[in-house]
Protein backbone atom coordinates (compact mmCIF):
# COMPACT_ATOMS: atom_id res chain seq x y z
CA UNK A 1 0.00 0.00 0.00
CA UNK A 2 2.87 2.36 0.80
CA UNK A 3 4.43 1.75 -2.60
CA UNK A 4 1.09 2.43 -4.30
CA UNK A 5 0.67 5.77 -2.49
CA UNK A 6 4.27 6.63 -3.35
CA UNK A 7 3.51 5.95 -7.02
CA UNK A 8 0.49 8.26 -6.80
CA UNK A 9 2.66 10.99 -5.27
CA UNK A 10 5.25 10.64 -8.03
CA UNK A 11 2.46 11.36 -10.51
CA UNK A 12 1.37 14.47 -8.62
CA UNK A 13 2.21 16.90 -11.44
CA UNK A 14 0.09 14.82 -13.81
CA UNK A 15 -3.07 14.66 -11.73
CA UNK A 16 -2.72 18.24 -10.53
CA UNK A 17 -2.60 19.35 -14.16
CA UNK A 18 -5.76 17.32 -14.81
CA UNK A 19 -7.54 19.09 -11.96
CA UNK A 20 -6.48 22.49 -13.27
CA UNK A 21 -7.60 21.53 -16.77
CA UNK A 22 -11.03 20.44 -15.47
CA UNK A 23 -11.56 23.70 -13.58
CA UNK A 24 -10.32 25.79 -16.51
CA UNK A 25 -12.57 23.97 -18.96
CA UNK A 26 -15.61 24.11 -16.73
CA UNK A 27 -15.46 27.87 -16.08
CA UNK A 28 -13.96 29.07 -19.36
CA UNK A 29 -15.53 32.38 -20.46
CA UNK A 30 -17.77 32.37 -17.39
CA UNK A 31 -18.55 35.67 -15.70
CA UNK A 32 -18.83 34.32 -12.15
CA UNK A 33 -16.29 31.56 -12.66
CA UNK A 34 -16.09 29.26 -9.63
CA UNK A 35 -18.79 31.35 -7.98
CA UNK A 36 -21.33 29.31 -9.94
CA UNK A 37 -20.49 26.32 -7.76
CA UNK A 38 -21.84 28.25 -4.76
CA UNK A 39 -25.00 29.42 -6.46
CA UNK A 40 -26.82 26.09 -6.13
CA UNK A 41 -26.44 25.59 -2.35
CA UNK A 42 -27.11 29.28 -1.67
CA UNK A 43 -30.24 29.27 -3.84
CA UNK A 44 -31.42 26.04 -2.21
CA UNK A 45 -30.83 27.54 1.23
CA UNK A 46 -32.84 30.66 0.42
CA UNK A 47 -35.77 28.70 -1.05
CA UNK A 48 -35.91 26.08 1.71
CA UNK A 49 -35.59 28.75 4.41
CA UNK A 50 -38.48 30.72 2.96
CA UNK A 51 -40.70 27.63 2.69
CA UNK A 52 -39.72 25.32 5.54
CA UNK A 53 -38.73 27.63 8.38
CA UNK A 54 -42.37 28.20 9.31
CA UNK A 55 -43.28 24.54 8.91
CA UNK A 56 -40.35 23.50 11.12
CA UNK A 57 -40.77 26.41 13.56
CA UNK A 58 -37.21 27.58 12.97
CA UNK A 59 -35.67 31.02 13.29
CA UNK A 60 -34.00 31.90 10.01
CA UNK A 61 -30.81 33.14 11.69
CA UNK A 62 -30.34 29.63 13.12
CA UNK A 63 -31.80 27.61 10.28
CA UNK A 64 -29.88 29.20 7.37
CA UNK A 65 -26.32 28.32 8.55
CA UNK A 66 -27.51 24.87 9.66
CA UNK A 67 -29.04 24.20 6.24
CA UNK A 68 -26.17 25.67 4.20
CA UNK A 69 -23.60 23.65 6.15
CA UNK A 70 -25.55 20.47 5.52
CA UNK A 71 -25.97 21.19 1.81
CA UNK A 72 -22.24 21.94 1.42
CA UNK A 73 -21.25 18.61 2.95
CA UNK A 74 -23.94 16.72 1.06
CA UNK A 75 -22.97 18.22 -2.32
CA UNK A 76 -19.32 17.33 -1.69
CA UNK A 77 -20.13 13.66 -1.13
CA UNK A 78 -22.70 13.56 -3.94
CA UNK A 79 -20.44 15.23 -6.50
CA UNK A 80 -17.43 13.06 -5.65
CA UNK A 81 -19.48 9.90 -6.09
CA UNK A 82 -21.56 10.83 -9.13
CA UNK A 83 -18.67 12.35 -11.08
CA UNK A 84 -16.44 9.54 -9.87
CA UNK A 85 -18.64 7.08 -11.75
CA UNK A 86 -17.23 8.47 -14.99
CA UNK A 87 -13.69 9.11 -13.74
CA UNK A 88 -12.13 6.04 -15.37
CA UNK A 89 -13.99 6.52 -18.66
CA UNK A 90 -13.00 10.19 -18.58
CA UNK A 91 -9.35 9.20 -18.29
CA UNK A 92 -9.51 6.29 -20.73
CA UNK A 93 -7.12 7.87 -23.23
CA UNK A 94 -4.53 8.38 -20.50
CA UNK A 95 -5.03 4.88 -19.10
CA UNK A 96 -4.28 3.33 -22.48
CA UNK A 97 -1.09 5.35 -22.92
CA UNK A 98 0.35 5.95 -19.46
CA UNK A 99 0.74 3.19 -16.81
CA UNK A 100 -0.14 5.36 -13.80
CA UNK A 101 -2.04 4.10 -10.74
CA UNK A 102 -5.74 4.10 -11.60
CA UNK A 103 -6.62 5.73 -8.27
CA UNK A 104 -5.41 9.07 -9.60
CA UNK A 105 -8.47 9.39 -11.85
CA UNK A 106 -11.01 9.25 -8.99
CA UNK A 107 -8.56 11.47 -7.08
CA UNK A 108 -8.83 13.97 -9.92
CA UNK A 109 -12.58 14.33 -9.50
CA UNK A 110 -12.38 14.34 -5.70
CA UNK A 111 -9.84 17.17 -5.65
CA UNK A 112 -12.05 19.27 -7.91
CA UNK A 113 -15.02 18.69 -5.59
CA UNK A 114 -12.82 19.49 -2.58
CA UNK A 115 -11.99 22.95 -3.93
CA UNK A 116 -15.69 23.75 -4.30
CA UNK A 117 -16.40 22.31 -0.85
CA UNK A 118 -13.79 24.53 0.82
CA UNK A 119 -15.32 27.56 -0.86
CA UNK A 120 -18.75 26.55 0.41
CA UNK A 121 -17.40 26.12 3.96
CA UNK A 122 -15.99 29.63 3.78
CA UNK A 123 -19.46 30.91 2.87
CA UNK A 124 -21.00 28.99 5.80
CA UNK A 125 -18.43 30.41 8.22
CA UNK A 126 -18.94 33.96 6.88
CA UNK A 127 -22.72 33.67 7.11
CA UNK A 128 -22.57 32.36 10.68
CA UNK A 129 -20.13 35.08 11.75
CA UNK A 130 -22.24 37.83 10.17
CA UNK A 131 -25.36 36.56 11.94
CA UNK A 132 -23.54 36.51 15.28
CA UNK A 133 -22.18 39.99 14.68
CA UNK A 134 -25.62 41.31 13.69
CA UNK A 135 -27.33 39.93 16.77
CA UNK A 136 -24.52 41.14 18.99
CA UNK A 137 -25.20 44.71 17.82
CA UNK A 138 -28.99 44.37 17.69
CA UNK A 139 -31.20 45.98 20.35
CA UNK A 140 -31.97 42.54 21.76
CA UNK A 141 -28.30 41.82 22.35
CA UNK A 142 -27.46 45.27 23.73
CA UNK A 143 -30.35 45.26 26.19
CA UNK A 144 -30.51 43.70 29.63
CA UNK A 145 -31.41 40.25 28.29
CA UNK A 146 -28.71 37.67 28.93
CA UNK A 147 -27.57 36.16 25.66
CA UNK A 148 -28.33 32.45 25.51
CA UNK A 149 -26.05 29.96 23.77
CA UNK A 150 -26.72 29.46 20.11
CA UNK A 151 -29.16 26.59 19.80
CA UNK A 152 -29.57 25.47 16.25
CA UNK A 153 -32.17 23.22 14.72
CA UNK A 154 -34.25 22.59 17.80
CA UNK A 155 -37.55 21.34 16.49
CA UNK A 156 -40.65 22.75 18.16
CA UNK A 157 -43.84 20.64 18.05
CA UNK A 158 -46.90 22.09 16.45
CA UNK A 159 -48.73 22.15 19.79
CA UNK A 160 -47.02 24.80 21.93
CA UNK A 161 -48.18 27.07 24.65
CA UNK A 162 -48.64 30.82 24.21
CA UNK A 163 -45.53 31.45 26.28
CA UNK A 164 -43.47 29.20 24.02
CA UNK A 165 -44.95 30.78 20.92
CA UNK A 166 -43.97 34.20 22.22
CA UNK A 167 -40.32 33.20 22.29
CA UNK A 168 -40.43 32.70 18.51
CA UNK A 169 -41.70 36.19 17.85
CA UNK A 170 -39.22 38.87 16.75
CA UNK A 171 -39.44 40.54 20.15
CA UNK A 172 -38.54 37.33 21.94
CA UNK A 173 -35.53 36.30 19.89
CA UNK A 174 -32.39 36.09 21.96
CA UNK A 175 -29.13 36.87 20.29
CA UNK A 176 -26.52 34.20 19.73
CA UNK A 177 -23.24 35.09 21.41
CA UNK A 178 -20.47 36.61 19.29
CA UNK A 179 -17.44 34.50 18.51
CA UNK A 180 -14.73 34.85 21.13
CA UNK A 181 -11.30 33.24 21.26
CA UNK A 182 -12.86 30.18 22.89
CA UNK A 183 -15.46 29.89 20.14
CA UNK A 184 -12.70 29.63 17.53
CA UNK A 185 -11.08 26.63 19.20
CA UNK A 186 -13.60 24.08 17.81
CA UNK A 187 -12.58 25.18 14.30
CA UNK A 188 -9.29 23.34 14.86
CA UNK A 189 -11.23 20.08 14.63
CA UNK A 190 -11.96 20.86 10.98
CA UNK A 191 -8.47 19.71 9.98
CA UNK A 192 -8.99 16.02 10.92
CA UNK A 193 -12.59 16.28 9.75
CA UNK A 194 -11.55 17.46 6.29
CA UNK A 195 -8.98 14.68 6.08
CA UNK A 196 -11.64 12.09 6.98
CA UNK A 197 -14.09 13.54 4.48
CA UNK A 198 -11.47 13.62 1.75
CA UNK A 199 -10.54 9.96 2.24
CA UNK A 200 -14.23 9.06 2.44
CA UNK A 201 -15.09 10.85 -0.83
CA UNK A 202 -12.01 9.54 -2.62
CA UNK A 203 -12.89 5.99 -1.59
CA UNK A 204 -16.48 6.44 -2.76
CA UNK A 205 -15.22 7.79 -6.09
CA UNK A 206 -12.92 4.77 -6.50
CA UNK A 207 -15.74 2.33 -5.75
CA UNK A 208 -18.15 4.17 -8.04
CA UNK A 209 -15.60 4.39 -10.86
CA UNK A 210 -14.66 0.70 -10.80
CA UNK A 211 -18.28 -0.40 -10.39
CA UNK A 212 -19.39 1.69 -13.35
CA UNK A 213 -16.79 0.09 -15.62
CA UNK A 214 -18.09 -3.41 -14.95
CA UNK A 215 -21.75 -2.46 -14.46
CA UNK A 216 -22.65 0.73 -16.30
CA UNK A 217 -25.97 1.20 -14.56
CA UNK A 218 -24.05 2.15 -11.41
CA UNK A 219 -24.36 5.87 -12.03
CA UNK A 220 -28.15 5.68 -12.41
CA UNK A 221 -28.43 3.56 -9.26
CA UNK A 222 -26.31 6.10 -7.39
CA UNK A 223 -28.59 8.92 -8.48
CA UNK A 224 -31.66 7.07 -7.20
CA UNK A 225 -29.92 5.97 -4.02
CA UNK A 226 -28.68 9.44 -3.15
CA UNK A 227 -32.11 10.92 -3.84
CA UNK A 228 -33.62 8.53 -1.29
CA UNK A 229 -30.77 9.13 1.15
CA UNK A 230 -31.23 12.90 0.93
CA UNK A 231 -34.66 12.75 2.54
CA UNK A 232 -33.45 10.26 5.16
CA UNK A 233 -30.61 12.58 6.19
CA UNK A 234 -31.12 15.58 8.54
CA UNK A 235 -30.04 18.19 6.02
CA UNK A 236 -33.09 20.43 5.74
CA UNK A 237 -34.69 19.37 9.01
CA UNK A 238 -33.32 18.91 12.55
CA UNK A 239 -32.42 15.51 13.94
CA UNK A 240 -34.99 15.92 16.69
CA UNK A 241 -37.79 15.38 14.15
CA UNK A 242 -36.57 11.82 13.60
CA UNK A 243 -36.01 11.28 17.31
CA UNK A 244 -39.45 12.57 18.31
CA UNK A 245 -41.20 10.34 15.78
CA UNK A 246 -39.47 7.08 16.60
CA UNK A 247 -37.11 7.20 13.62
CA UNK A 248 -33.85 7.80 15.48
CA UNK A 249 -32.56 4.48 14.11
CA UNK A 250 -32.14 6.22 10.74
CA UNK A 251 -29.36 8.30 12.28
CA UNK A 252 -27.44 5.16 13.24
CA UNK A 253 -27.67 3.48 9.82
CA UNK A 254 -27.11 6.67 7.82
CA UNK A 255 -23.43 7.03 6.79
CA UNK A 256 -23.82 10.75 6.05
CA UNK A 257 -25.19 11.80 9.46
CA UNK A 258 -21.90 11.72 11.42
CA UNK A 259 -20.15 13.65 8.63
CA UNK A 260 -22.75 16.42 8.89
CA UNK A 261 -22.22 16.66 12.65
CA UNK A 262 -18.45 16.94 12.24
CA UNK A 263 -18.93 19.92 9.91
CA UNK A 264 -21.82 21.66 11.64
CA UNK A 265 -20.66 21.43 15.26
CA UNK A 266 -17.48 23.56 15.00
CA UNK A 267 -18.68 26.03 12.35
CA UNK A 268 -22.37 26.53 13.03
CA UNK A 269 -22.74 25.65 16.69
CA UNK A 270 -19.25 26.67 17.88
CA UNK A 271 -18.69 23.48 19.87
CA UNK A 272 -16.44 20.44 19.74
CA UNK A 273 -17.90 17.35 18.06
CA UNK A 274 -18.56 14.38 20.32
CA UNK A 275 -15.86 11.72 20.46
CA UNK A 276 -18.51 9.12 19.60
CA UNK A 277 -19.19 11.00 16.36
CA UNK A 278 -15.49 10.89 15.51
CA UNK A 279 -15.32 7.21 16.36
CA UNK A 280 -18.30 6.45 14.13
CA UNK A 281 -16.87 8.52 11.27
CA UNK A 282 -13.43 6.89 11.57
CA UNK A 283 -14.96 3.41 11.51
CA UNK A 284 -17.07 4.31 8.48
CA UNK A 285 -14.13 5.81 6.60
CA UNK A 286 -11.97 2.80 7.42
CA UNK A 287 -14.66 0.46 6.09
CA UNK A 288 -15.17 2.36 2.83
CA UNK A 289 -11.43 2.89 2.30
CA UNK A 290 -10.80 -0.83 2.88
CA UNK A 291 -13.42 -1.71 0.28
CA UNK A 292 -11.81 0.71 -2.20
CA UNK A 293 -8.35 -0.78 -1.62
CA UNK A 294 -9.72 -4.28 -2.10
CA UNK A 295 -11.48 -3.26 -5.32
CA UNK A 296 -8.31 -1.73 -6.75
CA UNK A 297 -6.18 -4.73 -5.78
CA UNK A 298 -8.52 -7.18 -7.53
CA UNK A 299 -9.83 -5.21 -10.49
CA UNK A 300 -7.16 -2.72 -11.53
CA UNK A 301 -5.48 -4.98 -14.10
CA UNK A 302 -8.81 -6.09 -15.60
CA UNK A 303 -10.37 -2.66 -16.05
CA UNK A 304 -8.75 -1.92 -19.40
CA UNK A 305 -10.46 -4.95 -21.00
CA UNK A 306 -13.93 -3.59 -20.13
CA UNK A 307 -13.47 -0.05 -21.40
Amino acid sequence: MGNYLAAIWRCRFFWLSLVKMDLRTRYRRSILGMGWSLLHPIAMTVIICLVFRKLLKQDIQDFAPYLLGGLACWNYILTSTSVGCQSLFQGESYIRQYPAPLAIYPLRTTLGATIHFLMALLVVFTLTSCIRLYYRNSPVATGHTVAAPLKLATYQPAEESEAEAATHSPAGVQAPPPRTAWHFLPLLTLLPTLCLLFVFCWSLAVLAGFSNVFFQDTQHLCEVGFQILFYMTPIMYPKSILENNGLSWLLYVNPIAPMLDLIRDPIVEARFPLWTTYATACGLVGLVAGAAILAMARLQRRVIFYM
